[in-house]
């Protein structure tokens, strides 16, 4: 082999083989970029929280799962609902009656409960029957018997016999062919009336009774007595009235101007 040949088969070999080493350290280069961009890639997926302020923007829309509006933190327990008359998503206010505990939602039932019983025989007068200031009732009074004669019944709060205390209005009506309507009442008294009865089957009253004292402590009582007056007839009663020195009520009683009679009276309260 001639030295000129020699010096050329040198300098291939050389370039052939640095040839092969740079592809291989390309290769190599270009495999490590590759794998560390897919890791970064992978470790913003996985590990590196998005901030929901500053990462996101615009209000996800409802095909997207989201509410289409930009709420606010309504600072109290509240509902989500849509509020298809406006087409947004809102929060919903409780009304009335309604709490939210925890993850139930409450209702406050109104509703009347018996709170006593009273029986009478034979009496001008049903003693003190316990109320308390502040509260709702209802009152049922059922007259079995008047013993002889006709009597007027009267209704009184605290036994406060005072005149003056009291104002009362009824409207009475006959039941017959033609009724016939006859109102009466007081604006100053020391009870007041239910009505005038006469009583061989049977008779009674419904009262309800606002002891809230919602003005200047007066107490509210109004309601209906059916029964038997004089002669036969029957009547209805439609009564109310005001106790006016209501402050600290206690009781109420029912009483008759004379004679007796038998029956009782059942309380309730409104809770």
């Amino acid at each position: 082999m001639s030295r000129k040949f020699k010096k050329l088969f040198i300098i291939m070999f050389l370039v052939f083989s640095t040839s092969i080493c740079y592809s291989q350290e390309s290769n190599v280069f270009f495999q490590e970029r590759t794998n560390n961009e897919t890791e970064r890639r992978l470790a913003a997926i996985e590990g590196t929280p998005v901030s929901l302020t500053t990462g996101v923007s615009g209000i996800l829309p409802l095909a997207n799962g989201g509410t289409a509006a930009a709420l606010v933190d309504p600072d109290a327990d509240r509902i989500g609902f849509w509020d298809d008359s406006e087409g947004t998503f809102e929060w919903l206010t409780l009304g009335t009656g309604l709490t939210i505990t925890a993850t139930t939602i409450n209702a406050e039932v109104k509703d009347y409960t018996k709170l006593s019983t009273t029986t009478f025989t034979s009496v001008s007068n049903s003693e003190d029957i316990s109320i308390t200031a502040g509260k709702r009732y209802r009152v049922y009074i059922n007259i079995n018997t008047v013993i002889t004669g006709d009597v007027t019944l009267y209704w009184r709060f605290d036994s406060d016999s005072t005149g003056g205390d009291y104002q009362w209005g009824n409207l009475e009506t006959t039941f017959e062919a033609v009724p016939s309507s006859t109102p009466t009442g007081s604006s100053s008294d020391s009870k007041i009336e239910l009505g005038d009865f006469n009583i061989t089957t049977g008779s009674g009253c419904f009262i309800d009774i606002d002891a809230t004292a919602v003005v200047s402590n007066r107490i509210v009582m109004g309601g209906y007595c059916v029964g038997e007056e004089g002669g036969g007839v029957q009547m209805m009663r439609q009564v109310g009235g005001i106790y006016i020195d209501g402050g600290t009520l206690t009781d109420f009683e029912i009483l008759t101007s004379a004679n007796t009679i038998t029956g009782s009276i059942v309380v309730y309260e409104l809770n």
